[in-house]
């Protein structure tokens, strides 16, 4: 047929397919290569269980516009679908209420950011999870991820972070004006009330007084019996009646010392107030031994 008999719209058309081919040419053969790099690498990572990158290069060799490598990479893409393991995170407070705006890492790389009970895809493996919340509490969770399984549950407890306000000193008090100072006299002048050493050395000194009172009885004891013996046997001895004498004596010191050292130590303890009580004045005890007897000495400073 004479080409100028053909009509003008079939030319248009061949011209149309020839420079489709011509476009599509080095696409095919661009894409080709493509397609072998990425069934090659997908093999490679899935023998190192980076299964989640393994997938995405199957994905890519598995396009229709992949003749050479179409068939296998789907069968490679099907296989490493079942391997890759999914986990679930959840995590809590120490109430059990679920915690949802929480920074999740795996091993250092961020996973997620919000927990919403969705099953997430991860390699098989040793894996360290890294819990986070907004006001710094955080919690670290190692786990083995198995091959396969599904829904692998990963669960933690946080602990929020709280700051407590130190309480005020119970020896400090707080003035109108907010300014804390240490603690003084009362508005009545007085100070706290505090142990005297006065009221100890009171209870030694009445310790000792009944000693010696107890030591007084014994030797009236004894001397009552030597002044028995010697009347009966008309003081035939003079060292019987020194005795005799001698333990009167004793007797009549230590009824005496006795008696002021346990009204010295009464008086301590009743009477002596505590160390800054009263800083208007001071009570001052002391024992007076003489030889027609004792007592005791009271006034009080000013």
């Amino acid at each position: 047929m004479p080409l100028a008999r053909i009509p003008l719209r079939v030319h248009m058309g061949f011209l149309v397919g020839a420079l489709g081919l011509l476009l599509a040419a080095p696409t095919f053969a661009g894409g080709s290569e493509g397609c072998f790099e990425a069934a090659s690498q997908g093999q490679v990572l899935r023998e190192q269980h980076k299964l989640i990158e393994a997938r995405n290069e199957f994905r890519v060799c598995a396009q229709s516009l992949c003749p050479p490598t179409q068939a296998a990479c789907e069968g490679w893409l099907e296989v490493t679908e079942r391997s890759i393991a999914t986990v679930v995170v959840t995590a809590k407070d120490p109430t059990g209420e679920d915690l949802v705006d929480v920074d999740v890492h795996i091993d250092g790389r961020p996973f997620a950011t919000r927990l919403d009970g969705l099953a997430l895809p991860i390699n098989p493996g040793l894996h360290t999870f890294d819990f986070e919340l907004a006001d710094g509490s955080d919690t670290a969770r190692r786990v083995v991820v198995r091959e396969g399984e599904r829904n692998q549950s990963v669960a933690v407890v946080l602990r929020r972070t709280t700051a407590v306000a130190a309480r005020p000193q119970d020896t400090e008090t707080t003035p109108p004006n907010g300014a804390s100072q240490p603690a003084g006299p009362s508005t009545d002048g007085r100070r706290p009330s505090e142990s005297n050493p006065l009221k100890t050395a009171g209870w030694a000194l009445g310790a000792v007084g009944i000693a010696g009172v107890a030591a007084g009885a014994v030797f009236t004891g004894v001397a009552l019996r030597d002044w028995a013996r010697c009347a009966d046997e008309l003081c035939e001895y003079m060292s019987l009646f020194k005795a005799a004498k001698a333990w009167g004596t004793a007797a009549d010191v230590s009824f005496a010392t006795g008696g002021v050292l346990f009204a010295t130590g009464a008086a301590l303890v009743l009477l002596v107030p505590n160390v800054h009580h009263d800083p208007a004045g001071q009570l001052r005890v002391l024992p007076m031994v003489a030889n027609s007897g004792g007592g005791v000495l009271a006034g009080w400073d000013w």
